[in-house]
């Protein structure tokens, strides 16, 4: 029902009746509700986090303990931002070997990509000869690069915080390292012909052809890493003089090892010569002790020749036997026996003065 309001105007206005607002019904909480459990905390990242960082730092340890040993240049402070310095090099250490523009490369230069195998070379050497052998200007920029980019490595190191390692400056040096190793084994490669010709000639009864291309392998991997391409001569000039030397010496020394061995057996064989002689020596005497003995014991009476058998152990199932246990055996007195003894005693003696018992002594 609407009900009629007079305004101001005079104009009536029909006001609606407003509809009873129903109270809304009070909310009980309900106090055994439980809660809406939480999502698990995710502990994954953290503990994959720990191990990086571990590795990281084994890393670093082994990257500060790692000896660095280059031989320096003027020109490697100005190469700090060359292009030799660059990921895309370093990705590929022993690409682009084209000689300086300014270089003339002469025909000699020009080495042919493969060798054939000499004669008398052993099979497992003969890939060897299949090695591209290197033109002086590659040689150089190899020598260039290993010593630069390790130059490089050094200088980087020494950025490097012990405590905090940065996991980026720790990457280049490790690259610039694996990279210097690539080139080094590139030059190895490239001269192992060269360590089997020098060792060739070193062979003989106590220096055997795989033992000294062994040592030479050394010797060229030492000469590597000391070598300094800025003086201008071939690295074969230095590693030949190296390689010799090395051998030179290896040799005389495994030689003079030998020829100790030799004297060591030499002697013992002798000295075993001597105890067999010693041996036999003693023996015969012994068997001309007994037969001479044997002859002086004949020479006396039966019982004086028993007791002093009895008495010393001549019988060879007896041992000695006391003054007591031989008078029970001969039915005679102790003191009996002591004075057939002494006479048996007396009568050797004199026969031993005619010369008998000289003679063998002799």
């Amino acid at each position: 029902m609407a009900v009629a309001v007079l305004g101001k105007s005079g104009t009536n206005h029909a006001t609606p009746r407003r509809r009873p607002v129903e109270n809304p019904a009070p909310s009980v909480r309900n106090p055994r509700r439980t809660r809406r459990p939480k999502a698990p905390v995710q502990t994954a990242p953290l503990a994959v986090s720990l191990e990086q960082e571990s590795q990281i730092r084994l890393r670093l340890r082994r990257v500060l303990a790692l000896p660095i040993d280059y031989i320096a240049n003027s020109e490697f402070e100005r190469l700090v931002h060359d292009p030799l310095a660059s990921d895309r090099q370093l990705a590929n250490p022993c690409g682009d070997l084209t000689p300086d523009r300014d270089e003339p490369v002469c025909a000699a230069d020009e080495v042919a990509d493969t060798e054939v195998s000499p004669a008398g070379v052993p099979a497992y050497l003969v890939p060897l000869y299949g090695s591209k052998l290197l033109a002086p200007a590659e040689e150089r920029e190899l020598f260039r690069r290993l010593n630069f980019w390790k130059y490089l490595a050094a200088q980087l190191r020494g950025r490097l915080d012990p405590e905090q390692a940065d996991e980026g400056l720790l990457a280049r040096v490790e690259r610039l390292l694996a990279a210097a190793t690539t080139v080094r084994n590139h030059l190895v490669r490239s001269n192992l012909r060269l360590v089997v010709s020098i060792a060739k000639r070193f062979v003989d009864l106590d220096n055997v052809l795989p033992d000294l291309v062994s040592d030479g392998n050394l010797s060229l991997i030492m000469a590597i890493e000391k070598f300094d391409y800025a003086r201008g001569y071939r690295f074969s000039t230095y590693a030949t003089w190296a390689i010799r030397y090395n051998f030179a010496r290896g040799v005389a020394v495994r030689r003079r090892r030998r020829s100790k061995q030799l004297l060591a057996e030499e002697g013992v064989l002798e000295q075993a010569e001597d105890s067999r002689t010693d041996a036999r020596v003693a023996l015969e005497r012994q068997s001309r002790l007994e037969a001479v003995m044997g002859g002086l014991l004949e020479r006396l009476d039966p019982r004086e020749r028993e007791i002093l058998a009895a008495r010393f152990g001549m019988h060879p199932t007896e041992g000695p036997n006391t003054l007591q246990e031989i008078a029970r055996r001969l039915g005679v007195c102790k003191e009996r026996v002591r004075q057939l003894e002494m006479r048996a005693l007396n009568k050797l003696r004199a026969y031993a003065a005619e010369g008998r018992l000289a003679q063998f002594a002799e």
